[in-house]
């Protein structure tokens, strides 16, 4: 096994979880730098995105190497997009379109469609200062005693660039974390080292306590 995890992605926000893997003690790689014959070989993976899941994100890069690494039992973080994969890899199912969409879409998510301006994000101290967004902010509930409620409490507010929701949890998995509408905002699964947020944690004051949480605590990858 090769020492370190694979972090795949858009480029920018690759960097972002490098960076910041790098600086709690874990090397991390890009998946686009790794030879594809070994980019399973690794500890363990990050899979990031946004914007809609569509079917062709089924048969891209990450949805295989997602494939292979749940196959091995390794661990797994989802970011966004990343989250709903999971699901829909575990036989899940996705709510495309969410009543409740207005709370949780973003200004970014259809700048980038329609090539509109896009505004700084409302975060200062993130660490991708180069990119530009205007994320939602709306209130969550972590599920009482869960490792969610440790990180941030109870109830905490979380960004949100998605209109996209699960809908049947896949295989294995349990919601530890609703926005108020009920949309599920965090996962886990009950018996493997899969984690997986709909928020984005680069973009959030205090994000890298869940990675932390991930690669010191959940995952046990030191």
């Amino acid at each position: 096994m090769k020492q370190g995890i694979v972090i795949a992605g858009d480029k920018d926000t690759i960097d972002y979880y490098i960076r910041l893997c790098e600086a709690l003690g874990m090397k991390a790689y890009d998946c686009h730098a790794c030879e594809r014959c070994g980019i399973g070989d690794y500890q363990g993976l990050v899979v990031t995105g946004e914007g809609d899941l569509e079917p062709r994100d089924l048969e891209c890069t990450e949805w295989e190497m997602l494939a292979s690494y749940l196959k091995q039992d390794k661990p797994v973080l989802g970011i966004c997009k990343g989250m709903q994969m999971i699901n829909r890899m575990l036989g899940g199912t996705m709510d495309a379109h969410l009543s409740t969409a207005g709370l949780h879409r973003s200004e970014a998510v259809y700048a980038r469609n329609s090539r509109r301006i896009h505004y700084h994000s409302d975060n200062d101290d993130s660490l991708d200062k180069n990119r530009k967004y205007t994320d939602q902010r709306h209130m969550t509930i972590a599920l009482k005693d869960s490792f969610m409620e440790k990180l941030y409490g109870i109830r905490f507010p979380v960004n949100s660039a998605h209109r996209q929701g699960l809908g049947q949890l896949g295989k294995g998995l349990e919601a530890i974390q609703f926005a108020e509408d009920r949309v599920v905002e965090g996962i886990q699964h009950r018996s493997l080292p899969i984690l997986g947020v709909q928020w984005h944690p680069e973009r959030m004051e205090h994000g890298e306590r869940l990675v932390n949480y991930w690669i010191r605590g959940f995952s046990k990858l030191i």
